[in-house]
């Protein structure tokens, strides 16, 4: 039904979808005036409530811009980014994530390179930690977190690993192919990475 819009509400929606699609998610429904609901709603005075009276008509959602990715609101010991592929939307338990001007390799870069200890430190040392592993993320957060993106396309094989391992709820693997990649591509020494992950621990 093109009247159906699939969203995510939770992280464990981002798992489903990862695993099965956007069969199993909830949908956004957009309404006419003549669907059963708009009376009932009316008759419960769904149309009274302050976020009903801030839209026109009331029973409908502005979907907003789609975005080219999502993070979970909070987050506990690892933090992901999954790409949008699919039109999807999401709750404010999700964030929305758009890029400017970059390509889809680029994309795939930010997403593996996010998972990396190298991303992961850079967040842990600017999130808002609310103990036991648990991070809040904010936007303004997400502008600050060190990444790295090219348009090498050797990516691809990489980031089709990562997500593998986020489908079958395997961060630790993800972070550990992500970091690899990433220390032998950009050079990086073992002992830095070493060092690195030391203090990500600390957090924890």
């Amino acid at each position: 039904d093109s009247r159906q819009t699939p969203i995510l509400t939770s992280v464990s929606d981002i798992y489903l979808y990862l695993k099965t699609g956007v069969q199993k998610l909830k949908k956004l429904i957009d309404l006419d005036k003549e669907y059963p609901y708009i009376l009932y709603g009316i008759n419960k005075e769904y149309h009274l409530r302050e976020h009903s009276k801030l839209r026109e008509p009331w029973y409908k959602i502005n979907h907003g811009k789609v975005p080219n990715a999502f993070i979970p609101y909070r987050v506990g010991k690892i933090p992901f980014i999954i790409l949008n592929k699919k039109n999807i939307q999401s709750t404010n338990s999700i964030h929305r994530v758009y890029f400017k001007q970059l390509s889809l390799i680029e994309q795939k870069w930010v997403v593996v390179s996010f998972m990396s200890i190298y991303s992961q430190l850079s967040l842990r040392s600017i999130g808002k930690d609310y103990g036991r592993g648990m991070l809040k993320i904010e936007p303004g957060t997400l502008k600050s977190v060190l990444v790295y993106h090219s348009n090498d396309k050797n990516i691809t094989p990489i980031y089709n690993k990562v997500i593998n391992c986020l489908k079958n709820s395997d961060k630790d693997s993800a972070v550990k192919i992500a970091t690899e990649f990433l220390s032998t591509y950009l050079q990086i020494s073992s002992e830095t990475t070493y060092q690195i992950n030391q203090l990500l621990e600390s957090f924890e």
